[in-house]
């Protein structure tokens, strides 16, 4: 092995015949012993055909000093190396690093990052990666303050991370992690909203912001990642069609708008006021209607409840709502048939002799 001159301290080795070209690192390291130390780490991995493991290392995705740890702890082992690795970083800068990745849309970041924040308060500050193995997962999800719908956000959040992490959503680690979590079952909001409560509400709104409730409950877009994104260009009036953008959640579609709303969705789009603003204003027109409890996102449930109350086909509904799976949109169904049941038993009390 042919030594550094002095001062210069870089790992050079040659990886052409393991298809990586060549390696060129510096050892961060002044001491001619632990620089000898650390091109022989490399050594190893070149005498293992860990292939993996030093293509992270000439990408920076793992250091020098990690893997000399790892030596000095006899845990340089097979295909394990990249995961124990892993389960040593700080898990709130792993998981900003993989937010900041998360895919295409920008919504699934933030999405995360919010998940991140629910979780800090209940791991400690300084928590790798590797905590979440030993963490008490249903114990956690016992003392959950906030909604089911928060921590299966989590949940998915985590199995994200460890995707990433560990470079391999199949990586058995990743697999013993999210199995540990419970899913915790979501509440299904159908709101307490009928089309007489909705008129009366509007009626007590801010005039400029009328079309864009009715655009809403028309539609059953979702507030700030369909409706909010849409201009006239969207529009399609030939066919009284919306073409949802391909930012939304489920990507690019087309909604069918009933022929008495398209004045006023032609009026909404695009929306004059953003998200808080419409939130806020809805929320001091359910006030003055004396209405409680109905939020600005029931609009959207409202649309697929009428729908399907009307006699629409639940894949139709299912359509129109942009909903990824039949159970999504079966709890429309549900509330439909309890009204049929209840009209039944109505019926029958009628019946006195």
């Amino acid at each position: 092995m042919k030594r550094p001159a002095r001062g210069s301290y870089r790992i050079r080795r040659d990886l052409r015949r393991i298809g990586l070209g060549m390696l060129q690192i510096s050892a961060h390291t002044t001491n001619q012993r632990e620089y000898e130390r650390r091109n022989a780490v490399v050594g190893k991995l070149i005498d293992d055909a860990q292939v993996d493991v030093l293509r992270a290392l000439q990408a920076g995705r793992v250091t020098i000093e990690q893997l000399v740890d790892l030596d000095r702890r006899n845990e340089m082992r097979g295909s394990q190396i990249m995961g124990t690795v892993a389960m040593k970083r700080s898990l709130w800068e792993a998981w900003e690093e993989m937010a900041e990745t998360a895919g295409r849309k920008p919504e699934t970041g933030k999405r995360y990052l919010v998940s991140m924040r629910q979780l800090q308060a209940l791991l400690p500050a300084s928590a790798n990666v590797g905590e979440l193995l030993v963490t008490d997962w249903a114990r956690l999800s016992k003392e959950w303050a906030r909604s089911p719908s928060d921590w299966n956000h989590v949940r998915r959040a985590v199995s994200r991370l460890l995707s990433v992490v560990l470079g391999d959503k199949y990586h058995p680690m990743r697999r013993e992690i999210v199995a540990r979590i419970p899913i915790l079952k979501e509440n299904q909001r159908v709101p307490d909203l009928s089309p007489a409560v909705f008129w009366r509400i509007v009626g007590h709104a801010r005039e400029d912001v009328r079309p864009v409730f009715v655009a809403l409950v028309a539609t059953g877009l979702r507030v700030r990642t369909e409706f909010l994104r849409m201009d006239a260009t969207n529009l399609l009036p030939a066919t009284k069609q919306l073409r949802v953008p391909e930012e939304g959640k489920t990507g690019q579609r087309t909604v069918s708008v009933p022929a008495e709303a398209w004045e006023y969705v032609k009026a909404a789009i695009p929306s004059p006021l953003q998200y808080k603003r419409l939130r806020a204003l809805w929320q001091a027109a359910c006030k003055a209607a004396g209405v409680d409890g109905v939020v600005l996102h029931d609009l959207r449930h409202a649309h697929a409840q009428w729908a399907t109350d009307m006699g629409a086909q639940l894949t139709q509904v299912q359509q129109q709502m942009g909903h990824s799976t039949p159970l999504m949109t079966a709890r429309y169904a549900r509330q439909r048939d309890a009204k049929a049941s209840a009209s039944a038993v109505g019926r029958a009390l009628r019946k006195r002799g």
